[in-house]
């Protein structure tokens, strides 16, 4: 359902744009505006609901025949039911793709740059050192 305060694009809103927004909105007292609104978008919508509404009962109905039949809800099988069994999550390093990419949720992300950042002055610390240090005997 779409909300009046949040309009859902599609390209029926752009009738509502189009014909209704910029034309009217702007010099129409507000409750004939939205008499006017709500007359256009219920001729424009409720043809589809009309048509959603009859195909999704059709499929309940016959969801329903299925049910007192004893058979399945669905009788299709999806590409990716078929394949459910041959797939294997630990073959071919996805294990290790995962783990590479899961992101660390028990500790703050601020924290793990900050242990990151620490590693790095270390590093240069060492680095900074061993530039100091005299050359060995020449």
């Amino acid at each position: 359902m779409r909300t009046t305060s949040q309009p859902i694009f599609s390209a029926l809103n752009l009738i509502e744009i189009f014909l209704l927004i910029l034309p009217f909105e702007r010099w129409l007292p507000a409750a004939r505006y939205e008499r006017l609104n709500n007359a256009v978008m219920t001729t424009i919508y409720s043809p589809l609901l009309l048509i959603t509404a009859w195909l999704e009962s059709r499929e309940a109905r016959r969801i329903q025949q299925n049910q007192k039949r004893g058979l399945l809800d669905e009788d299709t099988m999806e590409e990716w039911e078929q394949m459910a069994d041959s797939f294997d999550p630990g073959c071919a390093g996805w294990k290790e793709k995962v783990e590479v990419t899961r992101p660390n949720i028990e500790t703050d992300a601020a924290i793990v740059e900050v242990r990151e950042l620490k590693a790095q002055v270390e590093e240069l610390t060492v680095l900074v050192k061993g530039l100091k240090e005299p050359a060995g005997p020449s």
